[in-house]
């Protein structure tokens, strides 16, 4: 990343990174869903390399009854993969809660934030998910 930023917590628990040279918002901690981008995105009707595509992607399949138990088998994978970050993502944030500090390690790799929820989440900073032993419950909440 390239720039100056600014982190901002906010009462309802969720952190904003700005671009302090030209404002813009380059995203939240934690990050927003992903299928929220899947809806916004705009299909062409018509479009032929999209078709192309999909023909191609259909030939490689050996038959048809596989390519359903794979899709149905990847559609499952995908859900439960999905759930499974999206928990993650409740349990490391501080939902409710105010952010009531922050931090950035010396390295820029590291977020730090703390809440009064009590709990303590060391964060991403270039891909905005928390690290895996996230979140840390303090012994009190912090003020």
């Amino acid at each position: 990343t390239c720039g100056n930023f600014a982190m901002i917590g906010s009462r309802g628990g969720k952190i904003y990174k700005y671009n302090l040279e030209s404002g813009i918002p380059r995203g939240t901690y934690p990050r927003e869903d992903k299928d929220d981008k899947k809806k916004n995105k705009k299909f062409v009707p018509g479009d032929i390399v999209r078709a192309v595509k999909a023909l191609e992607k259909t030939k490689k399949q050996s038959s048809r009854l596989a390519n359903q138990d794979r899709m149905e088998i990847d559609a499952e994978q995908k859900s439960l993969q999905a759930q499974r970050l999206k928990d993650k993502l409740h349990e490391a944030s501080h939902m409710g809660s105010a952010v009531t500090g922050m931090a950035v390690d010396s390295l820029n790799k590291t977020v730090i934030s703390v809440g009064s929820d009590g709990k303590l989440i060391l964060w991403n900073l270039s891909t905005h998910l928390p690290h895996k032993r996230s979140p840390y419950m303090l012994p009190a909440p912090a003020t």
